[in-house]
């Protein structure tokens, strides 16, 4: 009985000490924010520096504060300038978009394309007809998938191959030129419209435009704001009735 009283001790620590943490949970999530509104503004700052999901919500955040101390308005008066910040941003997003959705369409493309195009007779000997031009083996050697791969890859080989070591060569740059402490093409495209957003609004802390610039460099923050204006007010009727 001695064993099973000292067995059963640290079970009955453990659910007091659960029954302790209930009781705390309980009360601190009465102190949960509801709304980004109620962060700290250094937690802000920490966090639209920081890539993520939270770093647009972070950064439009620190900008309506910004255009609060600077304009005197109220929290929901920031909207007009904060849309119009965002309107200002979004010129011309469907061309700067562009480029990476091109590059983004043709690696899907042609990894799929390569497929029937190594795997495939019929499309084999379309491309064979119109592009390459050599002799077609009997169709006794065409029989399987491998054995009409052993015939395309003759010449889907090359450019494969070349074009693999290509990416293999732009990736070892990358990796020294990001070493070397240079800006991705990337982030250079971001910091440009960063820029344009700061000359364009100039009354306001330069950190913080060119943060919400960067956080919102490839997307219309339009609908995003309106929904934040909801849940703020959401969030606002909630502790008025608490």
């Amino acid at each position: 009985m001695l064993r099973i009283r000292q067995a059963l001790q640290p079970l009955r620590r453990a659910a007091d000490h659960a029954r302790v943490l209930s009781s705390k949970s309980a009360k601190s999530a009465h102190g949960l924010p509801l709304h980004i509104s109620e962060i700290g503004s250094e937690q802000l700052y920490l966090l639209a520096k920081l890539e993520g999901l939270a770093q647009v919500p972070a950064s439009r955040e620190l900008m309506r504060r910004e255009i609060m101390r600077v304009d005197g308005v109220p929290y929901l008066e920031t909207t007009p300038v904060l849309l119009e910040l965002n309107r200002v941003n979004a010129e011309g997003l469907v061309m700067k978009k562009l480029p990476y959705q091109l590059t983004w369409g043709a690696a899907i493309m042609g990894g799929w394309l390569s497929v029937p195009l190594v795997f495939s007779e019929t499309i084999a000997k379309s491309f064979n007809d119109y592009f390459v031009t050599t002799d077609v083996p009997p169709s006794s050697e065409l029989d399987t998938l491998l054995e009409v791969g052993s015939w395309t890859w003759n010449w889907m080989e090359p450019p494969l191959g070349t074009f693999s070591f290509v990416l293999l060569c732009m990736q070892l740059a990358r990796d020294a030129s990001n070493n070397l402490g240079a800006m991705t093409p990337h982030m250079r495209h971001k910091k440009q419209m960063a820029d344009k957003l700061v000359d364009a609004f100039p009354k306001y802390s330069k950190d913080a435009v060119a943060d919400y610039a960067m956080a919102t460099a490839f997307d219309d923050d339009a609908d995003d704001i309106e929904e934040d204006v909801a849940a703020y007010k959401k969030a606002q009727a909630e502790r008025s009735a608490t």
